[in-house]
């Protein structure tokens, strides 16, 4: 299910709170390993794991001075923490290696280049908590379920790619300059954005399991593509209500065109009150029994929704639609319920058996 709702625009300046963020990613038991540290003449700070649980934060005080500390029972370097002078810091890479790790980036208050992680195998979580990169993000996890947690402010690009398992990517009081790609591959996926602004294109493919995605209080100023995965699976895209197995977009505001398929299974596209299309919009749910719901949001740009194989439902309600629309029931049962819309001009409307 997807599901999408407007706020008003502004720009996203003040990163929530690390303590919420990560809260999820502390609560595992590790079994200690020995981290390595070591930063180069060019300024590069690399972070190694081992086989064994590496639990590290790196953390910046805000007065000149990282700190990189196990906090799992194990060592860094053979000690507890190592410091090092923010400013030679210039870029970070953290290679997680075999083994369930945990790495917290906090409070960076200006890192001048780029943050690149290979989570390796396991059950991995990094956060970049409360940051600012001048530089890209670059996270590859490994075979396990990982959890990626971003808050803050990234200029550069931003590319999350998870691997198999069932992963949890979230973006939460963050503001994207650059493009933003998210890849989840196979496993029962969440991403949860809230709160973020994204300056250029996003794409979002979260391949194949029963996936959902959750986008509340976003402003995109890019095209922005959600892509479910071409499998079965029962999907749900959503702004703004937060509920398994559906795209939802809630309380959001897009620029450019928007692009949503979830392709075969029972999946869900609902978008919340509020929401503002200023794009082209494409929904496309593919084969299966598919529920697709719009209530009290604004469409700017050309509406299509193609709704394909199954015995599907889209329900539309109070919303204002300023550009030419097709609504395509496909091929099955299909139920169209029209209550209080607005339409600039008179809606297409094909293959539906039941219009209410």
């Amino acid at each position: 299910m997807l599901f999408f709702n407007s706020p008003t625009r502004r720009r996203v300046t003040k990163p929530a709170s690390r303590a919420g963020i990560t809260s999820a990613l502390e609560s595992r038991v590790l079994l200690a390993g020995n981290t390595t540290a070591r930063l180069s003449s060019a300024g590069t700070l690399t972070i190694n794991g081992d086989a064994n649980n590496n639990s590290v934060d790196v953390t910046d005080d805000g007065a000149g001075t990282i700190t990189v500390r196990e906090d799992g029972g194990g060592t860094i370097n053979g000690s507890n923490d190592i410091t090092f002078s923010s400013a030679n810091v210039k870029n970070i890479s953290i290679n997680g290696l075999a083994g369930n790790d945990d790495v917290r980036v906090n409070d960076l208050s200006s890192l001048s280049g780029s943050i690149s992680a290979s989570l390796g195998i396991g059950q991995d979580a990094l956060s970049v908590n409360n940051s600012n990169v001048a530089g890209k993000l670059t996270v590859l996890g490994g075979l396990g379920n990982d959890t990626v947690a971003l808050s803050g402010s990234i200029t550069g690009a931003v590319h999350i790619n998870t691997d198999g398992g069932s992963d949890n990517v979230s973006f939460q009081s963050s503001h994207v300059k650059g493009t933003t790609t998210v890849l989840t591959r196979t496993g029962d996926d969440i991403l949860n954005v809230t709160s973020s602004e994204f300056d250029q294109a996003v794409s979002i493919n979260t391949d194949g399991g029963s996936d959902q995605v959750n986008l509340q209080d976003v402003l995109a100023h890019g095209t922005v593509n959600v892509l479910t995965g071409v499998d079965v699976g029962d999907d749900y895209v959503e702004v703004g209500v937060s509920t398994f197995d559906e795209a939802v977009v809630g309380v959001s505001t897009f620029d450019k065109a928007v692009t949503i398929m979830t392709y075969a299974g029972s999946d869900s596209i609902k978008i919340g009150a509020g929401t503002t299309f200023d794009g082209a919009v494409l929904l496309n749910t593919g084969i299966g029994s598919d529920t697709v719901d719009a209530t009290g949001s604004t469409f700017n740009g050309k509406v299509t929704v193609l709704l394909a194989d199954g015995a599907d439902q889209l329900t539309l309600t109070d919303n204002a639609f300023n550009q030419s629309v097709l609504l395509d029931g496909g091929t099955g049962k299909d139920i169209l319920t029209d209550t209080a819309n607005m339409f600039a001009f008179a809606p297409v409307i094909k293959n539906f058996e039941t219009i209410i």
